[in-house]
């Protein structure tokens, strides 16, 4: 699957499966909307590897197997998407 259809096909997905009403607090709830609006925010490729490894529970062999990448750049794309998401979401959230 190339990386755009299944990046259209996680926009379809993420919202319904990353959203889905839960019983938490109204502020983690809102913690939890904020992070699918960053998540969905990054860069296509970082989005695909977090999507996958996060949402989908691929190991790292698998996505790269997937998105025909090496499995050190799955490594790179994760870490990046992780510490863009780590300055992207205020800790007071």
């Amino acid at each position: 699957m190339s990386p755009y259809r299944l990046q259209k096909e996680m926009d379809r997905n993420v919202y319904e499966d990353f959203m889905r009403p839960e019983k938490t607090t109204k502020q983690s709830q809102k913690r939890l909307r904020l992070l699918k609006q960053k998540v969905c925010d990054l860069p296509s490729q970082e989005l695909a590897v977090v999507y996958l490894k996060f949402w989908e529970g691929l190991s790292d062999e698998a996505i790269a197997k997937k998105l025909a990448l090496a499995t050190i750049a799955v490594r790179f794309y994760l870490n990046q998407g992780l510490l863009r998401l780590k300055t992207l979401i205020p800790r007071s959230v």
